[in-house]
């Protein structure tokens, strides 16, 4: 895989894989505009904001409005379609509770609700589209709780005791190592 860190160079590597004539016409403009979306801002005063850009802009400005779930359908939707998934980073998700117990009670809530849908759709042995809508948001919540979970270990595990009862805090509680 390749990782890119600005979004020219995401245009720069489509340029180079289909031209900046074939780019252009996906996106009804000229191959200038293509060449510009792929310019590097460091070298040339040329450059015009891509269409990623101003995507990233779209799902910034509906972040900022508190609806994450339509920021992550959106990038569902665009993932499936390439046969890719498209889940939360686990290093951006926080623990909402702080604790190991009340996170482990949001994980029972979240199985308990995914349970609960489940058995719904096994009534008449077919799962419709309504159904199948609200089972992934059950799987999605019961996922959210669990990268939550794993949140609050990660930001725990120096206090995990170790075998023998001392805390894996550097010296332990003696202070040696």
């Amino acid at each position: 895989m390749r990782v890119f860190t600005k979004t020219f160079q995401m245009f720069a590597a489509c340029n180079k894989i289909l031209t900046e004539m074939e780019v252009g016409k996906l996106f009804h403009v000229g191959s200038r505009a293509a060449y510009s979306w792929s310019a590097n801002p460091a070298y040339c005063q040329n450059t015009t904001r891509n269409p990623i850009d101003r995507l990233m802009g779209l799902l910034r400005a509906v972040q900022e409005m508190g609806r994450d779930e339509v920021v992550h359908g959106i990038l569902y939707y665009i993932g499936d379609d390439l046969g890719y998934k498209v889940y939360k980073n686990v290093d951006a998700v926080k623990s909402d509770k702080g604790s190991v117990v009340l996170e482990l009670l949001d994980i029972n809530v979240a199985l308990g609700e995914l349970s609960e849908k489940t058995q719904e759709s096994l009534k008449d042995f077919k799962v419709d589209a309504q159904e199948r809508l609200e089972l992934l948001e059950s799987a999605s919540a019961l996922i959210r709780q669990g990268m939550e979970f794993q949140a609050v270990l990660e930001d725990q595990k120096d206090n995990i005791p170790e075998k023998g009862g001392e805390s894996k805090r550097k010296g332990g509680a003696s202070g040696r190592k």
